[in-house]
This record gives C-alpha cells, sequence and structure tokens, in this order.
C-alpha cells in the first residue's frame, strides 16, 4: 500500500473496515440506526427551540458526525413534521412568487440597493430574503432579458 493514497490510513485508528474510503466521499455508517438518527434529529430541533447553546456541538461529537450532518437531520424533521402535524391546506401558486416579485419591484420601481430590498425583505419576514438569493435572482432575471 505504500504510495497509494490511502497509505496514510495506518496513522488513524480506523476501528472498523468497512469505514476505510472507498472513492466516495461519504460511507453509510451501519451503527446510526434510523431510530439513533431520529433521536438526534430531535435532540437538535429542541436544542434550537430552547436555545440551549452547543448542543448541536455536542451531539456531533457525541456520535462523530459533521455538525452539518445534524443540521440536515434536524431540517428533516422539522419539514416532515410540518407535512405530517401541520395545516394540510395547500397555499396558492401565487404565494409562492410573492418574494420574487417584492425583489423586482424593490429594485426596479424603488430603486433600493440588494442590502435594502434584503432589510426591507427580512423586516417584513418574507422569504428568501439573504443578500445573495436576491443577488441570485436578479442576475438570473437580467440573463432572460
Amino acid at each position: 500500500m505504500p504510495g497509494s493514497k490511502f497509505s496514510s490510513l495506518k496513522s488513524h485508528n480506523l476501528k472498523k473496515p468497512n469505514m476505510i474510503p472507498h472513492g466516495n466521499k461519504f460511507v453509510r455508517r451501519h451503527d446510526l440506526t434510523a431510530s439513533l438518527r431520529l433521536y438526534i434529529a430531535f435532540m437538535a430541533l429542541t436544542a434550537r427551540a430552547m436555545g440551549t447553546w452547543g448542543k448541536i456541538t455536542e451531539l456531533s461529537r457525541q456520535f462523530m458526525i459533521s455538525r452539518t450532518f445534524v443540521y440536515m437531520l434536524a431540517n428533516t424533521l422539522h419539514e416532515t413534521s410540518l407535512t405530517v402535524f401541520g395545516d394540510n391546506v395547500s397555499k396558492p401558486a401565487i404565494v409562492e412568487e410573492l418574494p420574487y416579485h417584492y425583489m423586482l419591484s424593490l429594485r426596479l420601481e424603488g430603486r433600493c440597493s440588494i442590502e435594502a430590498v434584503s432589510t426591507i425583505m427580512k423586516r417584513f419576514e418574507i422569504p428568501n430574503a439573504s443578500i445573495g438569493s436576491i443577488s441570485q435572482y436578479l442576475q438570473h432575471v437580467g440573463s432572460l432579458l
């Protein structure tokens, strides 16, 4: 194995042979069962709701997973719970388009900077209000002209 890209693996204490990378960026860990994933997601959501500081990092260290993965599990549980327990009334499609109407109106008619558009949209709790989202959307619209 000398000279290969995995020659440095001897220095790492990989306890399970199935944890050795095989060309994939991520390996599904069989020790993280669906119950454990649900537990991690629930604890992360609870911590977020209670404002508990450091719980995400604690969970990531406890289960040896990335914080990004913890957030992904929490977001998946949150979205699923809204589908299962939330209002089943579907919103009209026009509601999903409103943020884009606000972006264009504020930018073109109001002659606001992208930062000002973002601030106004955040003030009124309009989704997609980040500067990056607004800039990306406006660039897309501009490319269509």
